[in-house]
């Protein structure tokens, strides 16, 4: 995944001038290259984390996971539907939890994405 799209960056019009005005190659891959690719690589990370911690989840769940004994929000909500009836907030809270996280992360890699990305202006400056 890294080397498409750091392939893409190299390609670039400006990574070719850079090198005609004869930048070094670490300038070009500092200045030009690494800020066109950290872009794109934030969300793929950032989503990578949610599927991450939602296939530990469902490998815990379904048993496959950490040992027992070992706090896991899939083994929580496992051990959860066992009282559930009585006791909801024992499946709810740790999916709930898992909810957020995921989301959590998501926000977070698009949020850092519109940040860092040097193809738009800062969002922050005042126009």
């Amino acid at each position: 995944m890294y080397e498409r799209c750091c392939a893409a960056s190299r390609e670039n019009q400006f990574v070719e001038s850079a090198r005609a005005l004869g930048a070094s190659e670490s300038y070009i891959m500092g200045r030009h290259i690494l800020p066109n690719s950290i872009a794109p690589l934030i969300p793929m990370i950032t989503l990578g984390l949610g599927s991450l911690l939602l296939s530990v989840s469902g490998l815990s769940f379904i048993g496959l996971g950490v040992e027992a004994g070992t706090p896991e929000l899939g083994m929580m909500i496992k051990n959860g539907f066992a009282v559930f009836p009585g006791h909801p907030h024992l499946v709810l809270v740790p999916s709930a939890l898992i909810i957020v996280c995921v989301t959590g992360f998501t926000l977070i890699g698009d949020g850092l994405r519109d940040r860092l990305d040097p193809r738009k202006g800062n969002p922050s400056s005042p126009s």
